[in-house]
């Protein structure tokens, strides 16, 4: 099957799960095994399953796309279908998996024990410093990340990949890196429709 971004629909009282893989079989597999044994870190998409049994549950693929562009076609999907208010997602940000979760308050006391009496490098401390993006911020920014062309995206690619081999990279940019207005895609607005 490739990467791409997917749905877990329930065809009971259709409510999804949206994800994305760079192997969206693999993926796919590892999803139904933690199901079946009650393990799926997921506990919304778990109360499901075991409420309304894997028959109730359909595997669709919403996009095959690149590793690259997974999350923001992710978001996307988790936006159009607003899957986490209306359906089994909890991360709000696609990839950020404690994003909208929080720890309860004895796992918050015995991570607190554990650190108690450790220091701290210097780049740690530094690194608390950095101010946390208000979620206005943070929608702003998935907005410009959503609006970039395919030709910007797929520079942005092959200038990090040179990068990360330690090659020189003098290819231009995109005459057109951004488009005026967020874009929706036809198997997104199919996506969104289908709710």
């Amino acid at each position: 099957m490739g990467s791409g971004v997917y749905l877990i629909r329930n065809i009971v009282n259709q409510k999804v799960y949206v994800g994305s893989a760079s192997s969206i079989k693999t993926r796919w597999g590892r999803h139904v095994k933690q199901l079946n044994t009650g393990t799926h870190d997921n506990p919304k998409l778990q109360h499901a399953w075991d409420k309304y049994g894997a028959k109730a549950f359909e595997f669709e693929v919403v996009v095959h796309c690149p590793k690259y562009s997974l999350f923001q076609l992710e978001q996307a999907t988790i936006d159009a279908l607003d899957a986490v208010n209306s359906g089994y997602n909890i991360a709000k940000v696609a990839g950020s998996s404690m994003a909208g979760r929080n720890h309860s308050e004895a796992t918050k006391w015995l991570m607190s024990k554990n650190r108690k009496g450790k220091k701290k490098s210097v780049e740690w401390v530094e690194g608390r410093k950095t101010r946390k993006l208000s979620d206005n911020e943070l929608r702003a920014l998935r907005d410009i990340s959503s609006r970039r062309t395919p030709e910007y995206i797929s520079w942005q690619g092959r200038k990090g990949m040179a990068k990360r081999l330690g090659r020189e990279f003098n290819e231009p940019k995109p005459a057109q890196c951004f488009h005026e207005k967020l874009l929706s895609t036809p198997l997104i607005e199919q996506a969104a429709s289908a709710v």
